[in-house]
């Protein structure tokens, strides 16, 4: 299966930016101020802002093609 865009939510909207966007390197392709779109392959993961009330949790993973493991792993 293959996911074009995916909508989560967090209630720690900055700080989930800045890890997807300067640890990760995502590129930032939109955002305004409850929401913002990071381009991921051919995806797009949105963000938008939870109430601080909630603590959404997701676990998912990206595929590393095969050629690219080892630089992966090191990196």
């Amino acid at each position: 299966m293959e996911i074009n865009r995916l909508t989560m939510e967090t209630n720690q909207f900055r700080e989930t930016k800045e890890f997807y966007v300067k640890t990760l390197g995502f590129q930032l392709i939109n955002e305004d101020n409850q929401s913002f779109i990071l381009q991921a392959g051919r995806s797009e993961l949105r963000f938008i802002e939870a109430d601080h009330r909630t603590n959404p949790f997701y676990h998912f993973a990206f595929t590393i093609c095969i050629n690219q493991f080892s630089s992966a792993k090191k990196w």
